[in-house]
């Protein structure tokens, strides 16, 4: 019986602590979607597609953020994505440019360590 459980069960990997970006859990909203392949890094071994990640790039198509690492290792991965929400910008790996905060709060995810640029009223 011993030789059936040898095998071992339990893998543990240690990997990169990241910062907490949620800036509060209410209203937060998340969808599936397919986190291509593409948007992963090497860690090691692995290649991740880091929590924070813009998604489906970090532009005016922005649909959503990363909720969690996603191990895209072997390709295309399903995950979870923020899509409304509080969270904080200054966190992400990388931070959303104007155009992706821009698509972002158009879907109702605001960022908290971000205000939007204020058009200047003509003085008379």
């Amino acid at each position: 019986m011993a030789e059936y459980a040898t095998g071992g069960y339990f893998h543990t990997e240690s990997t990169a602590a990241r910062p907490n970006f949620i800036g509060s859990e209410v209203g937060l909203i998340t969808k599936t979607v397919q986190v291509p392949a593409s948007l992963g890094k090497q860690d090691g071994k692995f290649k991740i597609a880091p929590a924070g990640t813009v998604i489906p790039a970090n532009d005016a198509t922005a649909q959503g953020v990363l909720f969690e690492d996603a191990d895209v290792t072997n390709g295309d991965r399903v995950g979870a994505i923020v899509t409304s929400g509080h969270l904080l910008g200054k966190q992400l790996p990388a931070e959303p440019t104007a155009e992706a905060q821009e698509a972002l709060l158009a879907k109702g995810l605001y960022f908290d360590d971000w205000v939007p640029a204020v058009p200047e009223t003509p003085t008379k």
